[in-house]
């Protein structure tokens, strides 16, 4: 232990006369029961409950029973949770028991094993405090905490700078890619500077380490569902949306997100300006940052308050705490935790006040499905929260399709079970509607008008598919989605090794049949309609 650290640990806090070891602990036990307090498990991720309950079950990787589709875009917390409830066949406490696990490991690693000194992990915990999203998405059932904890993890092993640390990274990595694939933005510019540090034996094995749990996932991706990439993807991006609307959409999160949850705009802003300044390691850093941020902008951003700046402001912290430099800036503590203090006890214990969504459909997700999924209310009351999201074919809807007209499918779809199909309204889970354009709301999501929501753009019903459904032939009116209809049943209900699924699986994924389903488009003008960028800008200011 340097002589510099055993100062930081043994002075007294002026303002309170307590060790920094004493405010350190103390600030974690004040995480802790933040992170009870505030335990929720969002709607969205019952979306994958569903295809764990069928996985397990023997149903296969459906959604719908009988229809392979990937509704999930993380398979390492999907298949930790599936290895779970093989076990205990409870999905609630099950994944908030891995929320809590990972979110705890995490700022404990951060606080307590990569801090230099026990100052530097109090501030640590602040940080962390002081983010919104941070705390908000430290549970949900999402995969957040497990990239949460991935990325403290690969910031234990990025900086050390010994070529035997370069696999042990380059698997890291590609964890988190498995974990959520848009991570690896964010995080191959740390792993590339390692492997320029490496001979070429080194860099080879780690490409062989980092590539093939990535390519195997895809291969078992294209063979089982047909495709490379989850059914969310095309549902959430291929909306037909044109790019000037995407990327006003991705600066109106930007700015969203400065309003709702603005210490963790403002501090890793900070963050990233001393990362720039410090070292080779911090530079790239904030390179992976600004790809990550690039491309949440250009593709929307997201519809959830704060939970997709929480890997990078995570990133930005531990590369200040890990960076060798000692000269690094460290603000002065007590006002910083003493913030942090106040501001997660209006955060946590109070009703927040506002709509839970603004006018550009960022929402703040924890207000509005805790009271429904907060754990506080599932250890109050014994009937939570089966009651009222179970639909009965019949009784709720029509005896072989049950249609849903609300964004929300994810509760009603777990609780419901396998015998129930779900006709979802944004066609998460539709391989068919999910490769079709959306219905149009709006040219632009304007300040003050929210013309589509990032994630929730509804998908149209051509005439007969809904009675394609119920009857199992084959009845569209448009000759080209027919075609198109027939191709996707095929691929995600037909044989694995048929030859005339494997050609159309092809088919599909070179587009041809992109013609058809745009001219369908073409005469549907409630549909979007993509355009290209100058007439775009054109059309943009003719109406200004």
């Amino acid at each position: 232990m340097s002589l510099d650290t055993v100062r930081a640990d043994s002075t007294r806090w002026p303002a309170w006369g307590l060790s920094s070891a004493t405010v350190r602990g103390s600030l974690f036990g004040l995480f802790l029961l933040a992170l009870v307090a505030t335990a929720w498990v969002h709607d969205d991720a019952f979306i994958s409950f569903r295809t764990v309950d069928n996985f397990v079950a023997g149903r296969g990787l459906t959604w719908n029973d009988g229809e392979r589709v990937q509704v999930f875009t993380h398979p390492l917390w999907f298949f930790l949770h599936a290895g779970l409830y093989v076990l205990v066949h409870e999905i609630y406490i099950t994944t908030l028991s891995l929320c809590l696990l990972c979110s705890v490991l995490t700022v404990y690693f951060l606080a307590f094993r990569l801090s230099a000194c026990a100052r530097d992990g109090a501030l640590v915990i602040a940080a962390l405090l002081l983010s919104q999203g941070f705390l908000d998405y430290s549970t949900s059932g999402l995969e957040t905490p497990l990239s949460h904890l991935l990325i403290v993890f690969i910031g234990w092993r990025a900086w050390p700078r010994r070529a035997a640390h370069l696999s042990g990274l380059a698997l890291l990595t590609a964890l988190a890619g498995l974990n959520r694939l848009d991570l690896l933005p964010l995080l191959l510019p740390i792993l590339v500077l390692a492997g320029r540090r490496a001979g070429r034996n080194q860099r080879l094995q780690a490409l062989a380490v980092f590539g093939l749990p990535l390519l195997l996932w895809e291969a078992f991706s294209l063979i089982y569902f047909g495709f490379l990439v989850p059914n969310t993807a095309p549902a959430k991006l291929a909306t037909g949306i044109s790019g000037l609307g995407k990327l006003t959409q991705g600066l109106s999160f930007l700015g969203s997100s400065l309003v709702h949850d603005g210490f963790t705009v403002l501090l890793g802003a900070w963050l990233l300006s001393v990362a720039w300044r410090r070292s080779s390691e911090g530079r790239a850093v904030a390179i992976g940052v600004g790809l990550y941020l690039a491309y949440l902008v250009a593709i929307g951003g997201g519809y959830m308050s704060g939970r997709l700046l929480t890997a990078p402001y995570l990133l930005l912290i531990v590369s200040l705490i890990r960076d060798p430099s000692p000269a690094r800036p460290i603000p002065r503590p007590a006002p910083w935790i003493a913030i942090a203090v106040v501001t997660l006890l209006v955060r946590s214990f109070a009703t927040l006040a506002g709509q839970p969504v603004d006018p550009v459909g960022i929402g703040n997700e924890r207000r509005v499905w805790h009271p429904f999924t907060g754990l506080v209310y599932f250890l109050s009351e014994s009937s939570w929260p089966e009651a009222g999201w179970r639909l009965v074919p019949g009784e709720h809807c029509d005896a072989q399709v049950c249609i849903l007209s609300r964004d929300t499918v994810g509760l009603i779809g777990y609780y419901s079970g396998p015998e129930v199909y779900i006709l979802d309204a944004n066609a998460l889970a539709d391989p068919f509607r999910a490769r079709l354009p959306g219905i149009r709301r709006g040219d632009f999501n304007l300040p003050g008008r929210m013309a589509w929501r990032p994630g929730h753009v509804r998908r149209p019903r051509p005439a007969g598919f809904v009675d394609s459904l119920k009857s199992g032939d084959n009845r569209i009116e448009d000759p080209g989605l027919a075609r198109f209809y027939d191709a996707t049943r095929l691929v995600t209900r037909g044989p694995l090794w048929s030859q005339a699924r494997w050609r159309e699986i092809w088919r599909l994924n070179t587009g041809a049949y992109d013609e058809a389903i745009r001219a369908w488009a073409e005469r549907n003008p409630s549909l979007f309609q993509p355009r290209d960028l100058r007439r775009e800008i054109a059309r943009w200011n003719r109406r200004e």
